[in-house]
Order: C-alpha cells, then structure tokens, then sequence
C-alpha cells in the first residue's frame, strides 16, 4: 500500500494498493472520495507511443509571414575611392579672334554664338559751359571745341547745372529754365551749344553740362 497527502486549501490523500487507487479530497468539511485503476506504462510501450505519434502526426500549414523589421541604424561611410584616370582633352573652344588694334575691345556683332568683332572702346567725353543771356536776352550761345574724336555718329546730351553763377542762383534757374540743345557738330573738331527762353527774357550766365559718346 502507498499513501501520498498533500495539503494546502485542499487536502488530498491518495491510497494504491495493488492496481486500485483511492483518492480523497476534502475541503471546508466536505469530503470527496474517488476510486480509479493505476496505470503503468513500461519504457517500451512509451516509446511505441511517441513512434506513433511521430509517425501518424501530419505537418501543419506553413504560418504567415512576421512583420517587417525595423531599419537598422546607417553604417559608417566608407573610404574615400582611388580618382579615377583623367578622361580625354575636349576640343580646342574658339579663343579670342585675331587681329584688332591697340585699345579695341571684342564686341558682339549679333546674337550668332561667337560673332564678334574689333572695336573702338565707348569713349565719353563732357563738361560743363556758361551761356551768356547778357543784360536781358532771349537767346545765347557757346561753341564746344576741341573734340578730336567726335565723329558723325556721335551723341551729345546737353543739361542745365545744378551750379550757381555770379547772375543767377539755381533756384532761379529751375524757376525759369531756358530750353537747351545741341548742334552743328563739326567731326573731329566740337559743336555748337543753344539756348532759348521760354517766357520773356533772361540775364547772365546760365550753367550747363555737356557730355558725348561715339557708339
């Protein structure tokens, strides 16, 4: 006979004898008792069991794909490669144009790529010139010499200075300006400044800028 208790909430005892096993369990006064045979399995009879079982088992449906991952951190950079082999010259662009002379510059003719040709650099020229209305005049005059480069084509601009003179002050001036322009231009020597009043009459000297440019 073999007797096991084990204790805790509940107690249960346990009684083999021979193959019959008697098993008790009693709880808050109550108690339960439940008689079953023993079962005893030899090495062999287990082993034939899990033979069994391996070879009447089936393989089971392959389960679903696990989530992605998460991206692991960036690596290190890598090492500088070797330069590689320098490639081929390209062809010869097409340079500055030959010919022109001293103090040209390379102008473009048209829009065409590369078109161009040798020029006379902008040039300017001016100052500054007095007309002379005397006591009362309606109109005076000074002639610009000494212009060598002035040619044909060249542009003269004429306007009144911001500058006062022994006559007139230039508020006065900008009160009553007189209309000025330029003409009989003579190339390669200089040109002729006018002035008129627009209203009655005006005195003394009266300032003006000039200035030329040969495009």
């Amino acid at each position: 006979m073999v007797t096991r208790v084990v204790s805790g909430a509940a107690v249960t005892r346990e009684t083999a004898q021979g193959s019959a096993v008697t098993r008790e369990m009693s709880a808050n006064g109550v108690t339960v008792v439940r008689q079953a045979q023993a079962v005893t399995r030899t090495a062999e009879t287990a082993a034939s069991v899990t033979r069994a079982l391996i070879k009447d088992g089936t393989q089971g449906a392959t389960g679903p794909a696990g989530p992605i991952g998460a991206a692991g951190p960036i690596g290190a950079a890598g090492a500088t490669g070797a330069a590689g082999a320098t490639g081929p010259a390209g062809p010869t662009g097409p340079g500055v144009p030959t010919g022109g002379a001293a103090g040209q510059v390379l102008a473009k003719i048209n829009g065409t790529d590369f078109n161009t040709q040798w020029v006379a650099p902008f040039a300017f020229n001016g100052g500054t010139a007095l007309l002379d209305f005397g006591l009362d005049g309606e109109d005076a005059f000074t002639a610009i010499t000494g212009q060598t480069g002035l040619a044909a084509g060249s542009i003269i601009t004429v306007s009144l200075a911001a500058v006062a003179t022994a006559e007139n002050e230039p508020d006065e001036i900008w009160a009553d300006p007189p209309l000025v322009m330029a003409g009989a231009l003579v190339p390669g020597t200089g040109f002729t400044i006018y002035a008129r009043a627009l209203e009655g009459t005006l005195h003394g000297n009266i300032p003006v800028n000039w200035n030329w440019s040969t495009p």
